[in-house]
């Protein structure tokens, strides 16, 4: 018994198990509509081509910036990862967003993965499904004769030195971008209108993907 006469349900209690799953729900529909205003919130401003900087705490956030990002991008998406987080990478409206960028005519996609672990494009695909994406709305164009039509799709793996590097970033054309400063955590910037920045990390891209490594297609 409480001082007010009435017994509390125990933490272990059915009562107390209601009690808690009552909670666990009230804060996922906090968390939902959250994330649902900030999802609005950010398609807004790449609507509007805002130069507004962004802030991404998670990686519910990360979705939505990269998701944005894909679906404004005019000709050209450029990522540099550790692995493509699948948390991140492999929801399915990302998904759609890439599907959607690679399906309009003269884009292409260039992406830098850090893991030296990664040992052929084959293996690789069967465990990224964002790469794999990429692979099959542009499998024609890996074959082609062409140099031009071979360069939509570009997928290496750092250099050992470069495998150290802590920030990440992902760029949209020259002028929208989404920067995190620490692989480990799910903290970054992002805008859909910051062409100084976005052009000084093209120019670091363009460094890393020339001294990459490229992955075979097979072991």
């Amino acid at each position: 018994m409480t001082a007010s006469g009435l017994k509390l349900a125990n933490a272990d209690s059915v009562a107390g198990k209601e009690i808690k799953n009552l909670f666990s729900s009230y804060y996922d529909y906090v968390a939902q509509r959250d994330l649902l205003a900030y999802s609005d919130y950010v398609s807004e401003l790449a609507e509007k081509e805002s130069s507004k900087l962004i802030s991404n705490g998670s990686d519910e956030h990360a979705q939505v910036i990269i998701r944005n990002l894909l679906s404004h991008a005019k000709t050209e998406f450029c990522i540099l990862s550790s692995s493509l987080k699948e948390s991140i990478y492999s929801n399915n409206s990302v998904i759609d967003a890439l599907t959607n960028f690679l399906l309009k005519k003269d884009t292409k996609i260039r992406i830098i993965l850090q893991d030296q672990g990664i040992d052929s494009i084959e293996n690789l695909r069967k465990a990224n499904k964002f790469i794999d994406t990429c692979l099959i709305h542009t499998a024609k164009k890996l074959h082609a004769e062409d140099e031009d039509e071979q360069e939509r799709c570009v997928i290496k793996k750092a250099s050992e030195k470069d495998a150290e590097i802590e920030e990440h970033f992902a760029i949209m054309d020259r002028t929208g971008y989404r920067f995190c400063p620490n692989i480990k955590g799910s903290e970054a910037i992002a805008t859909f209108s910051g062409a100084a920045v976005a052009t000084h990390l093209r120019e670091q891209f363009e460094i890393l993907i020339d001294r990459a490594q490229p992955i075979p297609l097979q072991i």
